[in-house]
């Protein structure tokens, strides 16, 4: 688990999780408007 976690990016999240798209969707519509 570590060594996936270091060898991936700091921002290593569940990103099959829809929250964490929904999240980084409206961060990115934010930050484009």
């Amino acid at each position: 688990m570590n060594h996936y976690y270091q060898s991936s990016s700091p921002f290593i999240l569940p990103v099959s999780s829809p929250a964490i798209i929904s999240l980084l969707l409206k961060v990115n519509m934010d930050l484009c408007s």
